[in-house]
């Protein structure tokens, strides 16, 4: 009888230990499995890694591509007035006042110059005979090209012998030529039919503002064609498109794809695209008859079509579908960006956390089988010979495993955290930059809205551009009036003339008047990490100033100075205390010191920068559900972010101090908080 309670105990126990066995080898199994999937999830992060990696070194390709798709998704839905003309019956009586000067300009480089085609003399000819009145006929070659870039434009020059095509080169001279001469533009290959009095009679009579007009034509499918404009002297979107073009001179591999955005008919509609402050002076000429691509006829020229540049990958940008639905820019970037949050984010999160689930039930049947082994010890000890002496081993390498278990979840969660550390600002940032978000009152007060002159107060030239540029751009964006006034020629190290110099530069890149950019040379504010300027010296300047130009918001440097300079901080106590001693001040506000820790953090900073705005964005948005929350207006604290594009300014901002371009700023313009984002605190009155 105890014989067979024996056996049976002892089968039981053989029993427990195969099915035991069965969980443990599942659970080896499903730890393979994982450890597979984890591999490639790794494999997923080391080619993200790499991505970025090319994003940097490759960010003058992808600021380009930017602002070619920007063109062709935005151009159908929102572009300058389009206009449709009856071009042969315009009035020929001469307007008021001839704004546009009647020069002409034809264009011919390289052998072809030397003899240049029959037909393409005669279009010429034909154009000259028609208008023999014009002020003068210019007829541009290798030679005469080379002397007018050397006179005016010598910056220019290495770009220009460094394109790889002549067909790059005469594109990009028109721009400067019209710029500096103004009239018209034709290409060679145009034959005049009808005079052209009548449209640039209509032309004068529809200058903007400012006195300036642009004519083209409409191309297809999207933007103008280059090979005939018409523009006054000094435009600003020619000024535009020859301060791009060394930012475009690439290879985009395709030939066609090159020519065009390097410097033809696509650098100057992404230009028309990017700044649309300019549309009131810009018109294209609609109408399909217009259109100059191709052999053909129309009211005012016969086209030879000698495009003999165009490849086979032209028909790539001719077929895309424009068919597509229309809907508002900012909208459908946005749902681009959501659908592409939510593929990287809840997708992979929920495989994580089916992967964690099973790694449960592991972990589950890893400790019945160590508490079994442990309770039962002995027993097995005592009949360890009837189980294959190779169990042992098994056992040995099933505890690595466990080991090796555990190492994996660790890894997990930290990819996780990184993840989130990572993934999270970025999506933020591209919320508020690509959608209507960042023009909520949460975000930028009414009383900020309603101001059309501000002035920066900066200690040292190229201080506008490193700490401030996020807000000058946005504020210059909003069609407001931008004056700087940098209170020192930063010549601790004698550079200042050069620098002063500079700053000019730096403040065409940012879009403000040469003559509302002003750097001052006072004995007793010079450049001196060492010495605290005077308030009161400080205040009256700023309050002569304020006065002048009639400033309606004022924006400086904190208590800290960001960098902690003692010229930084001097200036924030002489606004104090400017505003404290003066009874009628406008708006002021103060760009905030981040810690060292996040003052490097570059865009992933707006995580924890969005923070204090994310209460009284909640706040606003329940308000608009249920008027009963009322929520108060912020006036307080104010949120500039710039997108890559506005980065890319501010970024072109700073080599303009070429002085200043060492390696450590390098660092600085790639890693600094303040290139993207400026959180404002708002300076009451004691």
């Amino acid at each position: 009888m105890d014989y067979e309670n024996e056996k049976l105990n002892f089968l039981n126990e053989t029993k427990s230990i195969k099915t035991y066995r069965y969980y443990f080898e599942n659970s080896i199994n499903e730890l393979k499995h994982l450890k597979f999937n984890i591999g490639k999830t790794i494999l997923f992060r080391i080619f993200f890694c790499l991505l970025i990696l090319i994003i940097i070194l490759f960010r003058g390709h992808f600021f380009c591509l930017f602002g070619f798709i920007n063109c062709y998704v935005t151009w159908p839905f929102s572009s300058p007035v389009h206009i449709k003309l009856d071009l042969l019956n315009l009035s020929t009586k001469p307007s008021q006042h001839e704004y546009i000067p009647r020069r002409m300009h034809h264009i011919l480089l390289g052998p072809l110059s030397q003899s240049p085609p029959e037909s393409w003399l005669t279009s010429r000819n034909s154009c000259i005979e028609l208008h023999s009145k014009f002020e003068k006929h210019y007829y541009w070659t290798d030679e005469n090209s080379k002397e007018f870039l050397e006179k005016n434009y010598s910056w220019f020059l290495k770009t220009w012998f460094s394109y790889k095509t002549i067909v790059q080169k005469a594109d990009a001279l028109r721009y400067f030529l019209l710029h500096y001469y103004g009239g018209i533009f034709l290409d060679m290959d145009l034959y005049c039919l009808h005079k052209l009095d009548g449209l640039f009679n209509y032309l004068d009579d529809h200058v903007s503002a400012d006195e300036h007009i642009f004519l083209a034509v409409k191309a297809f499918p999207v933007g103008i064609s280059n090979g005939f404009m018409i523009s006054t002297r000094n435009h600003p979107l020619l000024q535009r498109v020859i301060e791009n073009l060394e930012l475009y001179n690439r290879n985009f591999l395709l030939p066609h794809a090159t020519i065009v955005i390097s410097a033809g008919p696509m650098c100057i509609s992404i230009q028309i695209q990017l700044n649309r402050s300019l549309w009131s002076s810009i018109l294209v000429l609609d109408g399909k008859e217009n259109m100059i691509g191709g052999k053909t006829d129309t009211p005012l020229f016969k086209h030879l079509g000698s495009g003999s540049w165009h490849k086979a990958d032209d028909m790539i940008f001719k077929n895309i579908p424009m068919n597509i639905q229309r809907q508002n820019q900012t909208f459908s970037i946005s749902v681009i960006v959501f659908i592409i949050f939510i593929f990287l984010f809840f997708i992979g999160r929920n495989k994580n956390f089916i992967k964690k689930m099973k790694l449960i039930g592991i972990i589950k049947n890893i400790s019945r089988n160590i508490k079994y082994y442990r309770v039962k010890k002995e027993d097995e000890e005592d009949s360890i010979n009837l189980v294959d002496s190779s169990n042992e081993n098994e056992n040995d390498r099933d505890n690595e495993k466990f080991r090796l278990i555990i190492r994996l979840i660790r890894r997990i969660s930290l990819c996780f955290i990184i993840r989130c550390v990572l993934f999270i600002p970025l999506v933020i940032y591209f919320l508020i930059v690509l959608t209507p978000i960042k023009n909520l009152q949460s975000f930028i007060p009414i009383e900020i809205k309603q101001t059309k002159n501000f002035l920066i107060v900066v200690a040292h030239p190229d201080d506008e551009c490193l700490f401030f540029s996020p807000t000058i751009l946005r504020l210059i964006s909003d069609q407001k009036l931008g004056h700087i006034l940098v209170l020192s020629t930063g010549n601790s190290n004698g550079l200042g003339p050069i620098r002063e110099k500079e700053l000019k530069l730096s403040c065409q890149q940012l879009g403000i008047d040469l003559t509302r950019c002003l750097s001052l040379n006072l004995t007793d504010l010079q450049d001196n990490p060492k010495h605290w300027w005077p308030q009161r010296n400080i205040s009256e300047i700023v309050e002569k100033y304020i006065k002048q130009f009639q400033i309606d918001l004022l924006i400086t440097f904190d208590k800290s100075g960001i960098s902690g300079h003692i010229n930084h901080k001097s200036i924030a106590l002489g606004i104090k205390y400017y505003i404290d001693n003066t009874d009628q001040t406008p708006l002021t506000y103060e760009v905030s010191t981040a810690s060292l820790l996040f003052k490097f953090s570059s865009l992933f900073d707006i995580l924890r920068t969005t923070i204090k705005f994310l209460p009284r964005l909640f706040r606003s948005l329940f308000s608009t559900l249920f008027p009963f929350i009322i929520s108060q207006p912020n006036d307080k604290h104010v949120l500039f972010v710039s997108s890559p594009y506005g980065y890319y300014k501010g970024l072109k901002a700073f080599h303009a101090h070429r002085s200043q371009v060492l390696w450590f700023r390098h660092l600085y313009t790639t890693f600094s908080r303040y290139m993207f984002m400026n959180d404002l605190n708002k300076i009451s009155l004691n």
